[in-house]
Order: structure tokens, then sequence, then C-alpha cells
């Protein structure tokens, strides 16, 4: 197994004439807590973006355990955006069904997950509680669930 979950190799990203990413360099390790910290601007985002795969770097290499990202399955890597990414019409469980069927999560294993979530993230008492009647704090926790519920088997 391989000690180095995320590596970045000289990843540049130019967006015409601007650089938003100048040859990052970085190694992530196997259960590490990292903090992507820089001033507005810095390249934070757009290099959060390369590293999920999701915009693609003009230069340079990110590799996801050992493969390019690019190969990587999708739904194996999650990401919670800045920004709160909820459906206020739907219920913290309904929320979580609805991210697990986007990945065709069999549905007796997504039933499970999803009480595992609750469980895990003290939502348990507002399963059946709309995201508008939410704490900030229940919001953002009902957010990270969501990045987690394609991504991580039940144990």
């Amino acid at each position: 197994m391989n000690d180095i979950i995320i590596e970045a190799r000289e990843v540049t990203r130019d967006f015409g004439d601007f650089r938003a990413v100048d040859k990052l360099n970085l190694k992530i390790k196997r259960g590490e807590v990292f903090g992507f910290l820089g001033p507005n601007g810095a390249g934070k985002t757009t290099s959060i973006s390369i590293m999920v795969g999701l915009l693609r770097p003009t230069s340079g290499q990110v590799f996801i355990d050992g493969s390019e990202v690019e190969k990587v399955e999708k739904g194996t890597i999650g990401i919670c955006p800045q920004e709160l990414v909820l459906w206020d019409f739907l219920t913290c469980k309904e929320s979580l069904m609805l991210m697990g069927d986007m990945y065709e999560v069999p549905k007796d294993e997504l039933k499970k997950r999803v009480q595992k979530l609750l469980d895990d993230l003290f939502l348990s008492d507002k399963a059946d509680t709309l995201v508008t009647q939410l704490s900030g704090g229940m919001k953002r926790r009902l957010n990270l669930a969501q990045l987690l519920e394609p991504t991580i088997p039940v144990i």
C-alpha cells in the first residue's frame, strides 16, 4: 500500500496570460490531515480542482494513490466545496439517499451507509428534518456526509 495518497508534480495551470498555479509540488500521506492555506487568489481552488480531476493542469501531473488522476474511477474522490451544496426541500435522509442513487450505490447497502453517516455526524435526530430547518453547523455536516456517501464503504 502506498503511503502517499495525493501527489502533485510540477502542476501549473494557466488561464490565458494569467498563471493561477505555478509548479505546485506536494505529497499528502494517507490518513494525514492537510490544510491548504493562502490568500485570496493564490490558486487554492484551482489546485484542488486539478487534484480531484475536475480541471486539467496546463502542465504537470497529479497522482491519487499512485494512479494518474485521469485514470482514477469517478466516485472514489469526494470534495466538499467552500459553498454548501444542499437541496433545501429534501430531508437529511433524502439528501443522502439521492447522492447514493446518483452514484448507483445498491439500495440495501445505501440504507446502511446513510444511517451510519447520520449517526457518525450526529444527524440521526434530524434525519427527517428539511434542510431549510437545519442550523448552519448541521448543514455543513450534512454537506460533508454527502461527499462521503458515494466514496466510502460502510464497515
